[in-house]
């Protein structure tokens, strides 16, 4: 569930309340409920697929359903999308960095950080499990304990009784999905980690109720502390809150920058199950040998880092997150799944039912 819950998230985490008030004003509390609604039924989804199809990977349900080519490009289709993701993850969290460490070039930060990554990734999921459940605890721990903190330090400034406009909250929480993009690494994920069937189904959603939970409380947190104008004023309203996070009694002065600095980690853990889940999903849906994983990764790699070097500014990554990332999001996480769904389903209403065995699963290497 560590792992799952460390696949999600950095793309809009530091953005996300200015994007809920843009597009949804007073409204964006309920925009951001929105969106843990569409979470949740992403997760439904996604544990539906794997429990009906365990033990198989994510990488050979598409073979499977829709023949060998038809069924390749099903599933490869997710590459370029998950590669345009984690590089404009990175490109977040990167000028994050940046306003720490001016004098070190962005490319420097991210080389650095896709060289941890990488190494983590090669060498396996085990690896990444084991740093994820250390990791994610941590993060979310010291996330909420700063949150409620600055609740009850804070003087009211925001969330107000009125009327609530539907098609406004409905707009915001459209646009917010792609937060959630990196959910269907789980599809790559399941067949490794989880050994019950009812697992399927409870992780993902045990997951996204973290995620969602947490959303709701660093929303309510930003507009208390600095208030509606001041997250649209800021370009990542989520640091600046943090930043202003004053624990009595703590050591460090600057808590915002030590959160800062220990959120990196999270980053590479997210970055290196990325490297691995795309280089896996490469790998089952050509069948190419295990050996070959590790090119894979390198290789993923290089065209991650090569697509944030492209990326220009903060306007330019709005936009593409704004057209590419939010139909893409609505694609992987509803589209596709649905289309899984409802294909094997016709197949077994017209008596074209699919055999699934364990062998099918393949070796994880």
């Amino acid at each position: 569930m560590c792992l799952l819950s460390t696949s999600f998230l950095p793309l809009l985490f530091w953005v996300f309340p200015r994007y809920a008030v843009s597009f949804s004003g007073i409204d964006g509390q309920w925009a951001i409920l929105g969106v843990c609604l569409f979470g949740i039924l992403s997760a439904v989804l996604h544990g539906w697929i794997n429990k009906t199809f365990y033990p198989i990977s994510g990488g050979q349900i598409g073979e499977m359903i829709f023949g060998k080519w038809l069924g390749r490009f099903f599933t490869l289709s997710y590459i370029p999308g998950y590669i345009l993701f984690v590089s404009l993850s990175l490109f977040s969290f990167s000028l994050i960095l940046k306003s720490i460490l001016p004098n070190t070039p962005r490319f420097v930060i991210v080389s650095s950080m896709g060289m941890v990554a990488m190494i983590g990734a090669l060498y396996g999921l085990e690896t990444l499990a084991s740093s994820a459940s250390l990791i994610f605890p941590i993060i979310l721990g010291i996330l909420c304990f700063s949150c409620i903190n600055s609740l009850i330090h804070a003087h009211w400034t925001g969330i107000f009784y009125h009327p609530v406009n539907l098609q406004q909250s409905l707009f915001g929480a459209e646009h917010l999905f792609p937060i959630f993009l990196g959910f269907s690494l789980y599809l790559i994920l399941n067949p490794y980690v989880i050994q019950h069937r009812r697992e399927s189904f409870s992780i993902p959603l045990l997951s996204m109720a973290f995620a969602t939970g947490t959303l709701i409380l660093i929303y309510v947190t930003s507009v208390v502390v600095i208030g509606y104008s001041g997250i649209q004023s800021l370009t990542h309203p989520t640091e600046f809150v943090l930043q202003l996070a004053q624990l009595q009694g703590l050591l460090v002065e600057r808590f915002g920058i030590v959160f800062v600095s220990l959120v990196t980690f999270f980053e590479v853990v997210f970055f290196s199950n990325h490297l691995w889940g795309l280089s896996e999903t490469i790998m089952k849906s050509l069948n190419l040998s295990v050996h070959i994983r590790a090119w894979l990764v390198v290789g993923v790699t290089v065209a991650v880092i090569s697509v944030f070097q492209v990326v220009p500014n903060q306007q330019a990554w709005d936009n593409l997150v704004n057209q590419v990332l939010f139909p893409l999001s609505w694609f992987y996480l509803i589209g596709q799944p649905i289309l899984i769904l409802s294909t094997y389903h016709l197949r077994k209403a017209l008596g074209k039912g699919l055999i699934i065995t364990p062998s099918s699963s393949g070796d994880v290497g």
